[in-house]
């Protein structure tokens, strides 16, 4: 893979190379042109006003954004093509950092109707790219998508079959996205072919995801013919800072809940949703927040932390889908181990975590030491 200087040196070039490759149909950029285009006229169509681009380059995509009055964010390695992006897009929040070492903190704290990807996330390895795309899912507005469009293929024999007529042109030092393979940590993941080389995958907000799902249960249940309405449903999404007022307010109401006014307040939770930003959930109904859990990793070991759900609530295995939630999410990211903590007396929380397969470890003394003043609440 080319450093940082590399990209700046091809920065220049990279346009001009790009967009003869795809007039020749050659790989790498065979389809560019209209998969650059299939991304640009979906924003727009959807009415997004912010816009987050991982490996901007240039600023060609996003260029159409901006004109458009999409305000737009970007993070990419190279500062010679930052430079020609920003001179493009004066108003443009651009940031310079290695995306496999993560996304800068401002843009993590935000929210955003798209995340677009063109041509860049071959450079993150195969294993690591479910976690990376996990992470950037608790970025997405409701109904927000992330693009990727890149040298793509269905299977892995497609890509086999390019890579061996491509001969000496094929990038080994570039990991690719095989789709079957990565239904297999996003199985909503939708997959579109734009050439020989090229196509566009598609990863809907958990929220659209599971909207879309209900709907289509609704539809073969016949509930609109039926009722014309909608029935009220559980959805699980991801816990995001704005949801700390509900969340708090129902770890306050939930008996057995160990609190503290540190680490749980607004900046404690704040702070812990910026380490661990694609592991917590909540379970919503309505404008109701009815089930909560965090959950993260120290890159060894998951912790999980305060699940509950409201009393009203209990009993409709809402506890349970929070739990399978966190776990998925924690497994995307290599997570092995999970340990959580329950107070002895918590007859209620003691049962659950048995039930779910957490064993009680016997052998072990549990010991902790506070760094600062900590005020305790007990539910």
């Amino acid at each position: 893979m080319l450093d940082s200087e590399g990209f700046d040196k091809w920065a220049e070039l990279f346009d001009e190379g790009a967009l003869r490759c795809d007039d020749a149909g050659e790989y790498p950029f065979a389809g560019y042109r209209k998969l650059l285009g299939e991304i640009s006229q979906r924003i727009l169509e959807s009415g997004a006003e912010d816009v987050l681009d991982l490996g901007f380059g240039t600023g060609t995509l996003l260029k159409c954004l901006y004109d458009q009055g999409v305000r737009v964010w970007g993070q990419d390695y190279s500062a010679k093509m930052i430079s020609i992006a920003q001179e493009k897009m004066p108003e443009a929040k651009f940031f310079r950092g290695d995306l496999r070492n993560g996304l800068a903190e401002e843009l993590r704290c935000r929210r955003y109707d798209a995340i677009i990807s063109t041509y860049t996330l071959h450079h993150i390895p195969d294993e690591e790219k479910p976690a990376f795309l996990q992470s950037l899912l608790p970025l997405l507005r409701r109904r927000g998508c992330i693009y990727v469009g890149d040298v793509a293929f269905e299977t892995r024999e497609e890509l086999q079959r390019c890579r061996e007529a491509c001969g000496e042109e094929w990038d080994d030092e570039e990991e690719y996205f095989v789709h079957e393979e990565a239904r297999k940590s996003f199985p909503a993941m939708r997959f579109e072919k734009f050439s020989f080389c090229g196509g566009l995958l598609t990863l809907e907000s958990p929220v659209l995801t599971t909207e879309r799902l209900i709907l289509r249960r609704w539809e073969e249940a016949g509930w609109r013919a039926a009722l014309g309405e909608k029935p009220e449903e559980t959805r699980i999404r991801p816990m995001t800072i704005e949801d700390y007022d509900k969340v708090y307010a129902l770890w306050l109401s939930t008996k057995g809940m160990g609190l503290n006014d540190q680490d749980d307040s607004r900046e404690g939770i704040r702070q812990y949703l910026l380490r661990n930003p694609s592991t917590s959930f909540v379970a919503e109904e309505g404008a109701e927040i009815i089930g909560t859990i965090l959950s993260g990793h120290d890159g060894r070991r998951g912790c999980i932390y305060h699940l509950a759900v409201r009393k009203d609530h209990r009993r409709q295995g809402i506890a349970s889908r929070l739990l399978e939630q966190a776990l998925t999410a924690l497994r995307a990211e290599g997570i092995r181990k999970v340990f959580l903590v329950v107070f002895r007396n918590n007859e209620d929380g003691n049962a659950f975590w048995e039930s779910q397969g957490f064993t009680l470890r016997e052998d072990l003394s549990y010991r902790n030491k506070a760094l600062m003043e900590m005020l305790r609440i007990d539910t």
